[in-house]
Protein backbone atom coordinates (compact mmCIF):
# COMPACT_ATOMS: atom_id res chain seq x y z
CA UNK A 1 0.00 0.00 0.00
CA UNK A 2 2.47 2.11 0.52
CA UNK A 3 4.46 2.51 -2.68
CA UNK A 4 0.28 3.43 -4.10
CA UNK A 5 0.23 6.25 -1.96
CA UNK A 6 3.56 7.42 -2.55
CA UNK A 7 2.91 7.42 -6.11
CA UNK A 8 -0.37 8.81 -6.10
CA UNK A 9 1.34 11.63 -4.11
CA UNK A 10 -0.99 11.12 -1.13
CA UNK A 11 2.20 10.30 1.13
CA UNK A 12 5.72 11.76 1.10
CA UNK A 13 7.97 9.91 3.34
CA UNK A 14 12.11 9.97 4.31
CA UNK A 15 14.25 7.37 3.18
CA UNK A 16 14.75 6.42 6.52
CA UNK A 17 10.96 6.20 7.97
CA UNK A 18 9.93 4.36 4.42
CA UNK A 19 12.31 1.84 5.11
CA UNK A 20 11.44 1.35 8.30
CA UNK A 21 7.29 0.61 7.53
CA UNK A 22 8.74 -1.79 4.66
CA UNK A 23 10.44 -3.60 7.21
CA UNK A 24 8.06 -4.04 9.77
CA UNK A 25 5.39 -6.86 10.46
CA UNK A 26 1.91 -6.72 10.03
CA UNK A 27 1.37 -7.83 13.65
CA UNK A 28 4.00 -5.73 14.59
CA UNK A 29 2.26 -2.86 12.96
CA UNK A 30 -1.34 -4.31 14.70
CA UNK A 31 0.11 -4.08 17.90
CA UNK A 32 1.15 0.20 17.47
CA UNK A 33 -1.84 1.34 16.17
CA UNK A 34 -4.01 -0.49 18.60
CA UNK A 35 -4.38 2.61 20.46
CA UNK A 36 -5.14 4.45 17.70
CA UNK A 37 -7.81 1.93 16.43
CA UNK A 38 -9.46 2.46 19.52
CA UNK A 39 -9.91 6.72 19.64
CA UNK A 40 -11.20 5.88 16.19
CA UNK A 41 -13.57 3.73 17.34
CA UNK A 42 -15.00 5.99 19.69
CA UNK A 43 -13.54 4.09 22.78
CA UNK A 44 -12.00 0.75 23.93
CA UNK A 45 -13.65 -3.06 23.38
CA UNK A 46 -16.46 -3.97 25.63
CA UNK A 47 -14.81 -6.67 27.30
CA UNK A 48 -16.23 -10.06 27.33
CA UNK A 49 -16.96 -10.56 31.05
CA UNK A 50 -19.95 -8.10 30.86
CA UNK A 51 -22.26 -10.60 29.16
CA UNK A 52 -21.08 -13.25 32.05
CA UNK A 53 -23.85 -11.98 34.60
CA UNK A 54 -26.84 -13.05 31.64
CA UNK A 55 -24.82 -16.30 31.18
CA UNK A 56 -25.32 -17.19 34.94
CA UNK A 57 -29.38 -15.71 35.09
CA UNK A 58 -30.39 -18.19 32.43
CA UNK A 59 -31.04 -21.57 33.44
CA UNK A 60 -29.57 -24.17 31.14
CA UNK A 61 -30.60 -27.66 31.07
CA UNK A 62 -28.16 -30.19 30.67
CA UNK A 63 -28.18 -34.09 30.14
CA UNK A 64 -27.93 -34.77 34.14
CA UNK A 65 -30.37 -32.77 35.22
Amino acid sequence: MLPALERHGRLDLDGELRDKLLTISAATMDRLLSEVRAVARGGQRRRAGLSSAVRRSVPVRTFSD
